[in-house]
């Protein structure tokens, strides 16, 4: 069983990336919760204590860049990285904007989330 410290909750509508996400972050040592919504993204980190975030900015039921503000709004602490399908400048600043630690577009070298993952979210 993981602590809820070592917890990432991943964002993501697809079941692939999903799947993706869970064997790597699993390889590194981090327990895994994945929400495909921003409804239920909101209801997992309010109802748990999570290391970090890995939130897209396409989801069914409101942007990645949206949800992020709304969690800004009652938590300042919790490490919020976009992994966006989106390599226009544009969408990142407007994603740092809302109080994202780091944006990473799709794909990306895993070592640099890793990396970012070792800076926001430390086992």
């Amino acid at each position: 069983m993981f602590s809820s410290s070592s917890v990432i909750l991943c964002v993501e509508d697809d079941a692939d990336t999903q799947e993706m996400m869970r064997v790597m972050l699993g390889g590194w040592g981090y327990g895994f919760e994945v929400a495909g919504t921003g409804a239920a993204a909101l209801q997992l980190i309010h109802e748990r204590k999570l290391a970090a975030v890995l939130l897209d900015n396409s989801l069914p039921d409101c942007t990645g860049i949206q949800l992020c503000g709304q969690v800004r709004q009652f938590d300042t602490r919790l490490p919020i990285i976009f992994l966006s399908g989106s390599a226009h400048d544009e969408e990142r600043q407007r994603a740092m904007a809302s109080g994202a630690n780091a944006f990473f577009s799709k794909p990306f070298a895993m070592d640099v989330l890793h990396d970012a993952l070792n800076t926001y979210a430390p086992l």
